[in-house]
């Protein structure tokens, strides 16, 4: 209680508590500031993230929907370009039938050379791709 009578009956005393009362209540009130600042801040950060990533997913977005009309696009021209090669393939095959007509197996000749059908196979692929390079 000496204490107490200190800050209430002492001029000087009086003055000390009203210091400290008016600092207690000036850090109180900094400090409910600051939260308040930090709050907006962070608010503030956080939407500007939100906007930042709504942006990079509409970009990434974009970027797979042209990968994949691209992709697209090139699965056609592979596909027309098998269809061409398989249409050829083909076409060597009819040509090399039509040129060599089978014979009798008991009145073939034996011989150790590649058959009409494969030579006019080989002739027609050096025809379309070219001679192979030595």
């Amino acid at each position: 209680m000496p204490l107490l009578g200190f800050f209430l009956n002492n001029r000087i005393g009086q003055f000390i508590g009203l210091a400290i009362l008016l600092s207690g209540a000036f850090f109180s009130w900094l400090a409910i500031h600051d939260s308040k600042l930090w709050e907006e801040a962070t608010n503030k950060f956080n939407e500007m993230q939100a906007t930042l990533l709504q942006q990079k997913e509409e970009e990434f977005k974009q970027k797979t929907d042209t990968i994949n009309t691209n992709a697209d696009r090139i699965k056609a021209i592979l596909a027309e370009r098998e269809a061409e090669a398989k249409k050829q393939l083909e076409d060597i095959e009819k040509k090399a039938a039509e040129e060599t007509k089978p014979t009798t197996p008991s009145t073939a000749p034996v011989s150790d050379d590649a058959s009409p059908y494969l030579k006019s196979i080989i002739r027609q692929l050096q025809n379309v791709y070219g001679e192979k390079k030595k």
